[in-house]
């Protein structure tokens, strides 16, 4: 007997007359019930010496399937004293242990699970990683500002936070930690209370209709920001997802131990973030394996939208017909005079074309 599956040397298969005996076969089997997760989780902090200097680094974590529960965590967390923002994207599919494990040590907030649509979770993410710029800007940032001299952040949104109390909880740390905040909203969608909550008081808050009309408000943002300063002039920051302060993230997932119908959902799910408008000055890669079929790319890889949607398409094609394709030719190590037989698997998504009265239909 023997196994085609690909070529990749983590679901390779075996020629015909390869091995010897039923153990040595049992052996290679094993290798197609491990996930590699663990181990591109591992390769995370490695991956991020290409970073800008001085950018935040944030990972995304896909979890759906059976994995090494005690393994991912274990990756995560030396990911994430090495300086790494985790975060994580949990499928239905997702161990229930696993999730429990990563809210009782501290990943709660920063997992989001398939309640909603591929696009709803990755705009819960969107959220959570401005809102969480706060908490960065407080422990990073400020760590480096002058003493003496006031901290302020100035906060610019354009909607509404999904978890505002969140939001509001993640400002008021700020606040007591010292910087003043001024939080400018951008539309009529804005909702002033939460912009009140954020900037602890009425008198720091500033609505406009467009950006555009951002150039004519900075007069009087200065005034307020400089008002009562006895010393030189205050040290500020830009909101967290905005230009001046760069974020470089990095998605992690296994397509092969997600399967195609999964790997869909994580396609889609960064495919909405590239869309939207806090993520124009972010720089973005993936981690998803070595293989040609599935090998992900490094921060600065690509410089447009339109290239990272065509490598993300790679994850949505089936290797299952070119593998049926190659079957003859596997069959060439067949011994003299033996029928042949080959049993194939199917399971999942997979493009079936079909003949019907001469024409050929795609379903």
């Amino acid at each position: 007997m023997g196994v085609i599956s690909g070529s990749c040397p983590i679901d390779s298969g075996f020629s015909l007359n390869t091995y010897s005996s039923n153990k040595k076969i049992r052996n290679h089997l094993a290798r197609y019930d491990s996930s590699r997760l663990p181990a591109l989780i591992g390769s995370v902090p490695e991956e991020f010496n290409q970073a800008r200097s001085g950018a935040r680094k944030v990972a995304v974590i896909f979890i759906g399937g059976k994995v090494d529960a005690m393994a991912v965590i274990e990756q995560a967390e030396a990911a994430h004293a090495a300086g790494i923002d985790i975060f994580f994207a949990g499928h239905e599919t997702a161990d229930r242990n696993l999730l429990n494990a990563l809210e009782e040590i501290g990943f709660g907030q920063r997992l989001f699970l398939n309640g909603y649509s591929a696009r709803g979770q990755a705009a819960q993410f969107v959220e959570a990683l401005c809102r969480m710029g706060l908490a960065y800007m407080r422990d990073h940032l400020f760590k480096k500002a002058r003493p003496g001299v006031p901290h302020i952040c100035i906060v610019i949104t354009d909607g509404e936070s999904q978890e505002p109390e969140k939001t509001a909880k993640e400002a008021l740390g700020a606040r007591q930690a010292g910087i003043d905040i001024f939080a400018i909203g951008v539309s009529e969608s804005v909702n002033r209370q939460e912009l009140n909550n954020i900037a602890g008081t009425p008198d720091r808050v500033i609505i406009v209709k467009t950006y555009g009309e951002l150039e004519a408000i900075k007069d009087k943002l200065s005034g307020q920001t400089c008002k009562n300063v006895p010393t030189p002039a205050p040290t500020q920051a830009a909101e967290e997802c905005g230009k001046d302060t760069p974020t470089d993230i990095y998605y992690v997932f296994d397509p092969a131990s997600l399967g195609l119908d999964i790997t869909g959902w994580v396609t889609q799910f960064i495919s909405y973030t590239l869309e939207v408008r806090e993520f124009k000055f972010m720089q973005m890669g993936v981690i998803s394996g070595s293989c040609p079929i599935d090998s992900g790319f490094s921060l600065n890889t690509y410089s447009s939208n339109k290239k990272i949607r065509n490598h993300l398409a790679r994850y949505d094609s089936s290797r299952l017909p070119a593998l049926i394709g190659s079957v003859p030719e596997e069959f060439n190590q067949a011994r003299s005079g033996a029928r042949k037989v080959a049993v194939i698997f199917i399971g999942g998504k997979v493009r079936c074309n079909t003949r019907t009265n001469g024409s050929d239909t795609t379903s």
